[in-house]
């Protein structure tokens, strides 16, 4: 193996009497075992750092430093940084960089990028984490190992979903194989796309995750396999095996499928047709996107769409438009599927007794504000993220992004065409330059800003009523409303316009100016304050309770309800320390973190608190569902999934399960357990029984 090189030649340093390192005696009198790991661990983060973007020489080392220090067992950061310079020093003399020491400073003079390449095997790295070929334990060190642990007295429904998570069989969709390795082998379109990127380095690094997907799923062709999971400390679920799981990515949800095969039935050819649509996620022909119709509308669109579903899979490599698909592996297993079935049909086989292990999902409508609505019983809001029985489909990032433009044109009268158009040319003319000419009209753009400061900034509503696109604005307006719960502030939201505009190819504002960005984003913000008034009242209360947990220096806890997980928000971290050690006899001095005395960090108790305290919460509900639904549970926290033939069950077991959760009012407890109980709440009048009915709360 590749790696033994790198193993081989640092061993060789540990055991070599003809350097004198009294110093660094600890290490060889390790246990080769750990030694091993260790080196293989540190010199994948080496490879990783050094081939990213300008590394730092110190930086470099002190990050060794720490993970040799953290399989090790060594944590006093002397030791780790005489670890991170003894693997330097082993890195140089095997001719992997050349460095220069100057003023304790280390530097790069020359880094062997294809020699580390073909040194650094990402198949090699992720050994210790690949599926295995039987259901693994459950045991509280394992899945409570990034959380408070619990007893399975005390939280019985939490391993219960372990059980069952572990249990799990998977196995690989071979259609779906054999047409990724067709299109990675040609480099189709698909892969192209999906590898774009302006740095280098992430352009290969999402080409060598590509090909150790498909790889490692050749490998596991025609066999059953298994995932272990663990708890964050919020009570998520996550896989702890690598790549080929239902929190990968597209491609690695497009090849893999329930291991247990189930008949479609009734209504399981509707829920693959549905999942086609979800899939697709693009304009259905009238201006909305297939994944915000109806199921009655997805279905009809896959429909009468069929002939081109059927038409991807039969011949994908020439048939190209189902690359345009949102989730395009995940779309074309679903057409796959399609015409798997129509094939059973045709031999005379009935529709129910198809076989199938496909997972088909549904997900909550904006979810962590249906949590908040559901916590105040906040009518208007359950309205407007889908809890209500017997309305219309609502869109809230659609009617925040009408509300945030009605104001915009309340505030302009006439336009200012003129000046607008001044600052995005010279704004556009920037993007197109590089080097010495993009500095000097950098400086030009300055000098402009600063003269008209304020007439920039009046025109910051006349630019934005110029995007007259309804789609253009809720694009410009979903993050900002998706993260408000998860503590976006005033200005995130500004950041958050300024990267949508090239994340979502929106022609027409390039060269917008960051000024209009951050004034679009405190509208958006205190749209939301006015849209949702219960639920950001709530939210600032967490982030109440997270404060006056950070000043007193201890950690946030609750218990999730019902499910009683326990959840500590723990931000305790060590205090940066200044170390020196030597590297070839000079001395360096490097940045590590001394753990021997935690400190909690104010700022993080309180910003954490609304993000966690929510993601605790939908944890609690897909732990109810998966433990009380007699289907088999697939989870992307959120998202919730199974066998096209269960999901008819999933779709009702999911909202009787939310109903469960938030039946029996469970703030009162929770804001006592948060220590901020002596706080007023402001309730609606929502009955929450009314998601039994609701037909677009999780769809």
């Amino acid at each position: 193996m590749h790696r033994e090189i790198i193993i081989e030649g640092v061993l060789s340093q540990v055991f070599n009497d003809q350097y004198e390192r009294p110093d660094l005696d600890f290490i060889a009198s390790m246990d080769l075992g750990v030694l091993t790991k260790m080196t293989s661990s540190v010199f994948n983060k080496f490879a990783m750092l050094v081939l990213g973007d300008e590394p730092n020489g110190n930086d470099v080392i002190a990050a060794m430093g720490t993970v040799a220090g953290s399989i090790s067992g060594y944590r006093d950061p002397q030791l780790c940084a005489k670890l991170g310079a003894f693997y330097m020093f082993c890195f140089v003399l095997l001719g992997l960089v050349e460095v220069d020491i100057d003023a304790t400073e280390v530097t790069f003079k020359n880094i062997e990028v294809s020699k580390i390449k073909t040194l650094f095997d990402e198949r090699e790295v992720v050994a210790a984490i690949r599926p295995s070929f039987k259901p693994q334990t459950v045991t509280s060190t394992g899945i409570f190992r990034k959380s408070a642990r619990a007893n399975i007295e005390e939280c019985p429904i939490a391993f219960d979903v372990m059980e069952k998570a572990h249990s799990r069989s998977w196995q690989i969709n071979e259609a779906v194989l054999t047409a990724a390795t067709m299109h990675f082998s040609i480099n189709s379109r698909v892969f192209i796309e999906y590898c774009q990127s302006s740095n280098p380095t992430a352009r290969e690094s999402k080409k060598r995750l590509c090909r150790t997907t498909i790889e490692l799923a050749t490998e596991l062709c025609n066999v059953l396999f298994y995932h272990r999971y663990f708890f964050d400390f919020r009570g998520r679920v996550y896989p702890a095996t690598g790549f080929l799981h239902e929190q990968g990515t597209d491609l690695a949800k497009g090849l893999i499928m329930l291991g247990a095969q189930v008949p479609l039935g009734q209504h399981g050819a509707k829920w693959l047709k549905h999942s086609a649509a979800s899939n697709w996620a693009n304009d259905a022909g009238d201006g909305v996107k297939t994944d915000k119709l109806s199921m009655e509308d997805r279905v009809k669109w896959a429909d009468e769409n069929m002939h081109l579903l059927l038409g991807y899979a039969v011949d994908h490599l020439n048939n190209t438009e189902w690359m345009s698909a949102d989730s395009p592996w995940q779309f074309l297993a679903v057409c796959f599927e399609l015409l798997a079935l129509e094939e059973h049909i045709a031999s005379g086989e009935s529709e129910e007794t198809f076989m199938s292990g496909l997972v088909c999902y549904i997900d909550g409508s904006c979810n962590g504000s249906q949590h908040l609505a559901a916590l105040t019983k906040d009518e208007d809001s359950a309205m407007h993220v889908n809890l209500r029985s017997n309305t219309p489909i609502q869109d809230l990032y659609k009617h925040v992004s009408k509300y945030v433009w009605e104001k915009i044109h309340n505030m302009v009268d006439g336009n200012r065409d003129e000046g607008i158009d001044s600052l995005i040319s010279l704004n556009r003319k920037l993007l197109s330059l590089e080097g010495v000419e993009r500095s000097a009209q950098v400086d030009i753009i300055r000098a402009y800003r600063k003269e008209n400061a304020d007439a920039i900034s009046e025109l910051a509503p006349y630019y934005w009523a110029r995007v007259t696109d309804p789609n253009v604005q809720r694009k410009l307006c979903k993050r900002g409303v998706m993260t408000l719960v998860y503590g976006v502030t005033r200005f995130g939201a500004g950041d958050q316009v300024m990267e949508d505009v090239p994340k979502h190819n929106i022609r027409s504002l390039e060269g917008m100016d960051a000024k209009w960005a951050i004034w679009l984003g405190g509208l958006i913000y205190d749209t939301m304050l006015e849209v949702l008034p219960r639920s950001t009242a709530l939210l600032r209360l967490f982030r109440t309770a997270g404060a006056r947990c950070g000043s007193e220096g201890r950690s946030l806890r609750w218990h999730t309800p019902i499910v009683n997980f326990p959840v500590v928000q723990n931000y305790a971290s060590g205090k940066i320390v200044k170390v020196t050690t030597t590297l070839f006899d000079e001395k360096i001095v490097l940045s590590l973190r001394d753990n021997s005395i935690l400190y909690e960090r104010f700022s993080k108790q309180q910003a954490g608190a609304a993000p966690n305290i929510v993601h605790s919460l939908d944890a609690a509900h897909l732990m109810l569902t998966a433990h009380y639904s007699s289907a088999p549970v697939v989870s992307v926290h959120d998202s919730f999934g199974s066998n096209a033939g269960w999901m008819e069950k999933l779709y009702q077991d999911v909202r009787s399960t939310f109903v469960m959760l938030y039946i029996n009012d469970p703030l009162p407890k929770l804001l006592e357990e948060l220590g901020i109980d002596d706080l007023e709440v402001s309730y609606g009048n929502f009955d929450v029984t009314e998601v039994l009915s609701g037909e677009f709360c999780f769809i």
